[in-house]
C-alpha cells in the first residue's frame, strides 16, 4: 500500500484521507457517532456505518467492497486482514437470526450469527475476536470464551 490512509472525523463527519497527497475521499459518510468506523490491524480495509447501512472500504483508492442496508448497528469490528466484519444491533424478540453477526466481506455472505442481548462494556467489545493469521475466532460469553464462531 502507498501512503497512509487516515480517518479525519469532525463533528458532523468523516472523511479518509490518503496521505502524502492529503486528496479528500468523498466516499466516506459516516455516522455522527464516534465509535462507528474502525481500520482492520493491517490498514487495509475501512468499515463505516452510516445513516443508509454498513460499508467495508479498501483504504487503497476507497473503493467499497461490502455493503449492507443495516443503519441499526451500534458496533463493528473487522478481523485483522479485513476478511470478516462483526457487526452488532439491539436483539428484536421472535427474530430467529441473532444480532451479533459475522459477514463475510468479499462475498457479502452472513457466516455466522449469534444471540446477545447486551452489547456491554467497550472493555468487552469486540464479543468476538480472531488470531492475527484469522485461523482461529473465539466469542466472548458470560464466564467462558467459546472457540467455535461456525
Amino acid at each position: 500500500m502507498s501512503g497512509v490512509a487516515l480517518l479525519a472525523r469532525g463533528r458532523n463527519q468523516c472523511q479518509m484521507l490518503n496521505v502524502p497527497h492529503l486528496a479528500v475521499d468523498q466516499s466516506v459518510s459516516c455516522a455522527p457517532i464516534d465509535t462507528l468506523a474502525e481500520f482492520s490491524a493491517d490498514g487495509s480495509r475501512l468499515a463505516v456505518v452510516e445513516k443508509e447501512g454498513i460499508r467495508v472500504l479498501a483504504t487503497e483508492g476507497g473503493q467499497p467492497v461490502f455493503s449492507q442496508p443495516r443503519p441499526q448497528v451500534q458496533a463493528i469490528h473487522l478481523s485483522p486482514k479485513g476478511t470478516f466484519l462483526v457487526t452488532w444491533e439491539k436483539l428484536v424478540d421472535g427474530a430467529e437470526e441473532g444480532n451479533l453477526r459475522v459477514w463475510h466481506v468479499a462475498s457479502g455472505a452472513l457466516a455466522s450469527h449469534f444471540k446477545q442481548k447486551v452489547l456491554g462494556e467497550k472493555s468487552a467489545w469486540p464479543a468476538i475476536a480472531w488470531s492475527a493469521d484469522e485461523m482461529i475466532a473465539f466469542r466472548l460469553v458470560t464466564n467462558e470464551v467459546c472457540p467455535d464462531v461456525g
